[in-house]
């Protein structure tokens, strides 16, 4: 495999985990939530993979965890990711990615900040959101190879980053959710805010990769390319009251890459999706 065809599993890999669960984010619903689905303490643990031929290969790890926090004075929830490829995958090509979240109780961003080392390049991507006037206001700013960029925008509706997001969505009854339903996503993404298309798919038996299975919610996220819909990634998230996000499939131009569940403790709910 060339680094650059690694190097793309790998990046594609890390924002995939990055909006895991972001599929069950309903346009509209943009107002603060009640969080039943996680709560401080939780750290889920994940494998990274990507398929070489006929062979598929491990590439990494990655770990998303959520603990208590403050921001200004006010109680929140502080969330961390964090991405690493393993020594076989940093001959190739090497990576250290962590992200933060701090999030108020009522799951609304605060503040995001993304540090990102790959290949050698460090990039800092950082958000600040406010509210006011019935509106949210966020500033942007990414540090990379010396140049500042820096952003704003302002929306009716709440813009989430990459990490915030999965919190929020994870607050949702998905028992709500028809096949083929569309969802729409208003994202940050370092200096621009993306809205983004899924559909729901149903429930669907998955193994991760602590040789356990469990009852899953199915959603996919579709973007055009050469004038057609395609899929792009595939994620399943428990049945249950926590919605751990237990697998996600990324379809590339190269091939499948994979990420799956490896461990998790410190949940919020009893695990009912668990299959035989």
């Amino acid at each position: 495999m060339t680094k650059k065809l690694f190097k793309t599993y790998l990046v594609m890999l890390l924002a995939g985990l990055s909006i895991f669960g972001t599929s069950l984010l309903v346009s509209a619903q943009s107002e603060a939530a009640n969080n039943t689905a996680s709560k401080a303490g939780e750290v889920i643990s994940y494998n990274l993979y990507y398929k070489w031929k006929l062979i598929w290969m491990k590439g990494g790890n990655a770990q998303m965890s959520t603990r208590s926090a403050s921001w200004h004075g006010t109680p929140a929830y502080r969330m961390d990711l964090s991405c690493r490829t393993n020594s076989t995958a940093d001959v190739v090509f090497k990576m250290r990615d962590t992200i933060t979240s701090i999030i108020a109780t009522n799951l609304i961003p605060l503040y995001y900040r993304k540090g990102s080392f790959e290949d050698g390049t460090y990039t800092l991507d950082q958000a600040w959101f406010t509210y006011s006037n019935k509106k949210c206001h966020i500033k942007q700013r990414r540090v990379r190879k010396g140049q500042v960029t820096n952003t704003a925008f302002n929306s009716n509706r709440n813009i989430y980053d990459m990490l915030s997001i999965i919190a929020y969505a994870r607050s949702f009854n998905m028992s709500t959710f028809k096949v083929g339903q569309k969802i729409y996503l208003p994202v940050a993404t370092g200096k621009r805010v993306e809205s983004q298309t899924l559909t729901y798919g149903g429930i669907s038996k998955v193994e991760a990769d602590n040789d356990l299975k469990y009852r899953c919610h199915v959603f996919t996220l579709w973007q055009k390319r050469d004038n057609k819909m395609k899929e792009v990634v595939t994620f399943y998230v428990t049945d249950d009251a926590n919605k751990l996000p237990i697998r996600l499939d990324m379809y590339l131009k190269i091939g499948v890459a994979k990420v799956l569940l490896r461990s998790f403790k410190g949940v919020a709910n009893p695990v009912t999706s668990q299959v035989k």
